[in-house]
Order: structure tokens, then C-alpha cells, then sequence
């Protein structure tokens, strides 16, 4: 009844991405020649906050992104991103 496509995936997309932030939450997004504008609250992802087995001697570098709804013409999707260093990450896109 209700199907969730995934257009993009983790490392499918080499588009350019940038992403404005008020208060480090995401508001608008540049993505493929368009601006998208945020239309939800974004919902915070990633592994920062993860607590790991006292077993697991080497566990992974956190990483922290976001999830929002966006709008651009006429279009909304749903973007997953990812924050990196030197800007962000593309990690899905859903229609």
C-alpha cells in the first residue's frame, strides 16, 4: 500500500551538495542545479551518540547527519545526509 522508492544511494550520487544551516540545523539544499527547500523538522542520524559493547575494542568513528524533507518545483523528497569535515555527504535520496 504504502511503497518507499530509493533514488539514490550512498556513493551513487557525485553531484555537488550544499546544504545552509540555521542554528546547524539543515533549511535549504542546492542539489543537481536546484534549490530544495527544507519543509519538515529535520531528524538527526548517525552513530555519535552509540554506545558499544565494553568487547569491542576498536568500534567505529561516529558520524552524525540529518534527515529532512525537501521541496524544489513542484518535487519532494526525502535526503538523508551526512556532515563531513569540509561540507556534506549525500547518503539517499527517497521519492
Amino acid at each position: 500500500m504504502f511503497e518507499t522508492q530509493v533514488v539514490e544511494r550512498a556513493g551513487a550520487d557525485s553531484a555537488h551538495i550544499s546544504i545552509w544551516t540555521t542554528d546547524s540545523i539543515p533549511i535549504r539544499m542546492f542539489w543537481r542545479g536546484e534549490r530544495w527547500r527544507v519543509i519538515d523538522a529535520p531528524t538527526r542520524l548517525g552513530s555519535a551518540d552509540a554506545i558499544w559493547h565494553p568487547a569491542l575494542t576498536h568500534p567505529p568513528a561516529g558520524w552524525s547527519g540529518w534527515r529532512f524533507t525537501a521541496s524544489a518545483g513542484g518535487e519532494t523528497r526525502v535526503f538523508d545526509v551526512q556532515e563531513l569535515g569540509s561540507g556534506w555527504r549525500l547518503l539517499a535520496v527517497y521519492s
